[in-house]
């Protein structure tokens, strides 16, 4: 990937992990205790918001974005990123970063993200 010279820096949030109550074998993320922080490299950003009425007319707002960054980044599904404006979204898929056939160069890996209002 391009170095993003005035891509947005996000920090990403990664739950710490506990027991999982019906599995002794398992864990499950423990979004109640302070999760692991780290910073990423500048990342492209690429949004779109979906909006529907629920039952009772409650309104929610789901808002959905591509997040461009570097091969390699440290981020995983169920991840939560922090943007600079303090809004939170959550990873919800990890989308394959095809490599030229010719070079052999990838452009970066895609995470896809949501946040749900409302």
């Amino acid at each position: 990937m391009i170095a993003l010279s005035h891509g947005e820096t996000l920090t990403r949030l990664r739950p710490r992990q506990k027991p999982d109550p019906y599995n002794p074998d398992a864990t499950i993320p423990d979004w109640g205790q302070t999760p692991d922080e780290a910073t990423l490299p500048p990342a492209a950003w690429r949004s779109e918001t979906t909006q529907t009425t629920g039952d009772n007319g409650r309104r929610e707002t789901t808002r959905r974005a591509d997040v461009g960054l570097r091969p390699g980044a440290d981020i995983a599904l169920g991840d939560r990123l922090r943007r600079a404006d303090g809004t939170i979204w959550t990873v919800v898929a990890l989308l394959d970063a095809d490599a030229s056939p010719f070079t052999g160069w990838r452009p970066g890996l895609i995470a896809r993200v949501e946040r749900v209002e409302g």
